[in-house]
């Protein structure tokens, strides 16, 4: 769709509040203020919110139901009583007085539409009705202020028109597609030669709110008339193009570019556009962060912005949508044919969001930036006709993705054979250990929400690290038009997201597993020994990585890696202080390789021997071996000590419970104690055992199947233990 935006979204930016970071806690408290004061706005008897200078002629009801929606999207019940008190208002108000404006009126269907239950059905198809009968009556089929014959231009209204019965539309409402070829051609006629649009298609110059709005329509325009397979038109994949274009080129945060007026109706236009684009950065920042920052900016003591009640309910819509989960990314390659399908994740993120009844994103990201901006999405979708062709810096930035916790799924775009033989190819290269088969029948992918029956379902290969699939690949386009939202997603495209999120436990888009390292003084290096043996010994090379970054970023430890091979393990005073000894299935060590062990963790040193994922054998099988080479137990470790409760550990936490994972909670029965078990030599727990998964954890990844502790556990664990070992380790070197 829009190829000259892909050099730009970039994601991952860090959007500052004056003097102070955007944060998801930040974020949860300005919504928390907001939805206070636009509570206090309310008329207690009535139940609506009709006060202040918008709330008269034809927008009267409009701003109710503007917050009622507001409140919805912010994840408020509708069952909640003063919230409950004013959706009733708006069922029974009087339509003499109220709703006798398209801006109401269209407000009101999108709030009909989310709430989803069949009772608001007729609800929504009344207010569909009036807003095709304002239509019928412009000679364009656009839209004014009320239920006229005009014959005036208004971009803004027409825009809120064109959302009302958009919402009808995928709730399965019929009406003719006459109405949107109005729309569409309309919108591609009043284009302003600079790509962008202004408010009533003459002479007036572009600017952002109603650039926003003219591709709102376009986008929506090309949604309802080309799925299914249409052919959408070069007239309409240009206009778009260029109006993106525009907005990447003059996007300037709130400022609504020439014209300063609405910045809160402005954000939420550009939030829509954003969303429904996959658009990650407008104008090389994150236009999420920047909106943010500055709603955060304007919070007023009352908890309110901009003096209407309106201004506060479309600040709370940007705030709550623009962080809902990111699930998925699209690969943008220039080389590719990479968007031949420009609304499939978006219809099929839709659908997803219907399913769980709980809103979803999607986003672009390009090949060409870091991968580490890419992370807030656990799966990478890459889908073509042709053969994939990619450079080596290219690749090497899909293995990045790939080794911090991500996953590729790549569709074809109808047979695409060669498309096909080159992601095998891709595999190979990537992973030459590792062997691309087709998935058996018993798979996750095929079970996780629905059963699929495995003949029918299509090849579908992966490549495995043991623990996870890193790359699948599909034989048929899982996010071809499957028909309006309300059919639901297709079940295998259902069935990776369940088992990639945890059945919908993904964390908003504000929130990363990764962190990047920042600038601070380094208070000395720590050495993480990862031993080598003979099997899979490193699954996640990138888990240390990711809670070094933590470390250094909270205490100033450079955290390093070095790779030893396990039957050398050394003895003296310059080995690592922590080695990981990490893997899968059950493996025989060999006498020399378990007194190496011992003789490590007797000198002070501290073993870590994990089993990753936690559904193997591995720790169990070398805590056997161990225990019959050292002729003792391990022992459950306790609380008391000093990893545990950061008792004389400096940055320590006192971790007196920990999270599990779903799966590991009903399985393992496993509570709040962890389940760390260690040999001890002179009391200090040296040779520790994990059977259950840390590694997964530290490293974010939600996968349904794991067992093991939950991610902020994991880190907190893992932190502990390096800042322990750190501190034994600069005891020994001082001679105490």
């Amino acid at each position: 769709m829009h190829v000259a935006l892909t050099a730009l979204i970039l994601g991952g930016t860090l959007a500052q509040t004056p003097g102070t970071l955007l944060t998801e806690r930040r974020v949860d408290a300005a919504i928390g203020r907001m939805k206070e004061h636009l509570y206090a706005t309310q008329n207690k008897q009535a139940g609506h919110f009709e006060v202040g200078s918008y709330a008269t002629g034809s927008n009267a009801g409009g701003q109710t139901a503007l917050v009622v929606l507001a409140m919805l999207m912010a994840g408020e019940s509708p069952q909640n009583p003063p919230l409950a008190k004013a959706i009733a208002w708006l069922k029974t108000a009087d339509p003499k007085h109220y709703f006798t404006g398209t801006y109401a009126v269209a407000i009101r269907a999108h709030v009909w539409a989310a709430l989803s239950a069949e009772q608001h059905v007729p609800l929504l198809r009344r207010d569909a009705a009036w807003l095709l009968d304002a239509a019928s009556k412009h000679p364009k089929g656009l839209f004014d202020y009320g239920n006229v014959a005009p014959s005036r231009i208004d971009h803004s209204v027409t825009q809120y028109g064109t959302l009302g019965l958009w919402e009808a539309a995928k709730r399965g409402l019929p009406f003719s597609k006459s109405v949107w070829r109005k729309i569409q051609a309309h919108f591609i006629g009043a284009q302003r030669p600079d790509g962008g649009w202004n408010y009533g298609g003459d002479g007036q110059a572009s600017y952002g709110s109603m650039t926003a709005a003219g591709l709102t329509a376009l986008i929506i325009c090309r949604q309802e008339l080309y799925s299914g397979g249409s052919k959408i038109p070069k007239a309409s994949t240009e206009a778009i193009q260029r109006g993106l274009s525009w907005l990447d080129t003059n996007f300037d945060g709130p400022r609504n570019s020439n014209n300063g007026s609405w910045p809160f109706y402005y954000l939420v236009s550009i939030e829509r556009v954003a969303l429904a684009g996959g658009i990650r950065e407008l104008g090389g920042v994150d236009w999420y962060g920047v909106g943010a920052g500055h709603i955060l900016s304007q919070q007023q003591a009352s908890g309110g912005v901009g003096g209407q009640p309106c201004n506060t309910a479309f600040a709370l819509m940007f705030l709550a949508r623009g962080r809902y989960p990111v699930w998925v990314s699209k690969l943008a390659i220039p080389s590719a044919r990479w968007n031949l399908r420009p609304d499939d994740l978006y219809r099929l993120t839709a659908q997803l969001s219907d399913m769980t009844e709980r809103e979803l994103n999607w986003q672009v990201v390009s090949i060409d930036t870091q991968p580490e901006h890419w992370l807030n999405a656990p799966l990478l979708c890459v889908t073509s006709a042709d053969k994939i062709n990619l450079t080596p810096p290219q690749t090497q930035r899909l293995r990045r993705y790939l080794d911090l916790g991500g996953m590729l799924v790549a569709v074809p775009h109808a047979a695409a054979t060669d498309f096909r033989a080159s992601i095998r190819q891709f595999a190979r290269t990537l992973y030459p250990r590792f062997r691309m088969r087709r998935l058996p029948a018993d798979h996750p992918f095929f079970k996780s929400l629905h059963q699929i029956e495995y003949a029918r379902a299509g090849r579908v290969e992966g490549i495995s690290n043991g623990v996870r699939e890193l790359i699948v690949m599909l034989e048929r386009d899982w996010a071809a038009d499957k028909g309006k939202v309300g059919a639901g997603p297709p079940p295998l495209a259902a069935n990776i997201y369940a088992h990639l999120s945890d059945r919908g436990r993904l964390p908003s888009r504000l929130a990363s597993h990764y962190e990047r390292r920042i600038e601070r003084r380094s208070n000395g290096t720590f050495q993480v020994g990862r031993l080598r043996y003979d099997g899979e010994w490193l699954p996640e090379p990138a888990a240390w990585e990711v809670v070094g970054n933590r470390v250094f970023n909270r205490h100033g430890i450079d955290v390093q890696t070095v790779d030893l091979e396990l039957e050398t393990l050394s003895a003296e005073a310059d080995a690592p202080a922590l080695m990981h000894l990490a893997g899968i299935d059950a493996v025989e060590l060999s006498a020399l390789q378990l007194a190496a062990v011992e003789r490590y963790a007797r000198s002070g040193g501290t073993v870590l021997i994990e089993t990753v994922g936690g559904r193997g054998d591995f720790a169990r099988s070398v805590e056997k071996q161990l225990a019959d080479h050292l002729e003792t137990a391990a022992a459950p470790l306790g609380r008391h000590v000093p990893m545990l409760s950061g008792e004389g550990v400096e940055g320590a936490v006192a971790i007196e419970r920990v999270r599990y994972r779903r799966r590991a909670a009903v399985i393992l029965s496993a509570r709040s104690r962890p389940r760390l078990a260690a040999f001890a030599f002179d009391g200090r727990p040296a040779i520790l055992i994990s059977r259950e998964d840390m590694t997964l954890g530290m490293m974010g990844v939600r996968h349904a199947d794991i067992l093991g502790y939950a991610v902020e556990s994991a880190l907190e664990l893992a932190t502990n233990i390096v800042l322990r070992c750190h501190a034994n380790k600069r005891t020994a070197n001082a001679g105490g």
